[in-house]
């Protein structure tokens, strides 16, 4: 386990890597907030965006854990 955590952390430590890893959280971020109902889009009571006033911490904390995942999984099979 250690082994694979010091792996990963050679990973991150590359400036290529760690910035396509960072441009990849951003934009996962976008995409999950659209599609986990994060963000409501613009309608005619709303000119702009909102945030879900509604939204439950636990899913927030959840949909950050995915997205820190799945832009680390990005990373490390674009390393491999």
């Amino acid at each position: 386990m250690i082994n694979y955590i010091a792996n990963i952390a050679d990973i991150l430590t590359k400036t290529r890597y760690a910035l396509v890893f960072f441009l990849l959280l951003i934009i996962f971020a976008i995409v999950f907030a659209i599609t986990a109902n994060i963000v409501i889009f613009p309608s005619d009571f709303s000119p702009s965006f909102d945030l879900n006033p509604i939204i439950e911490p636990i899913n927030l904390v959840l949909i950050s854990v995915i997205i820190f995942l799945v832009a680390l999984n990005f990373i490390v099979m674009l390393h491999n």
